[in-house]
């Protein structure tokens, strides 16, 4: 069987929906339009132990964008996070 998180990230994504039309009702509504991430690694040991933080969002933020299907103009705030 699927475990927790398998069941958790298969009803996000099927909330995601590139051909959707992304419009708030109010100001104040926030909306997921897509999610990425970057790689996990052994701490200072992985393959992107030399790898800036910085350049690893970008690549996670590039990858959210496309996959979102909404114009770069048309996003308000981005939030990022970890999760351990």
């Amino acid at each position: 069987g699927r475990s927790s998180a398998t069941a958790r990230l298969v009803t996000l994504a099927s909330h995601l929906h590139p051909t959707s039309h992304f419009a708030a009702r109010d100001a104040d509504d926030v909306l997921i339009v897509a999610v990425a991430r970057t790689p996990i690694a052994k701490a200072r040991r992985g393959g992107f132990k030399d790898t800036p933080p910085d350049v690893l969002l970008a690549a996670a933020l590039k990858r959210a964008l496309a996959d979102s299907g909404v114009p770069p103009e048309s996003v308000g705030e981005v939030r990022v996070g970890n999760v351990l």
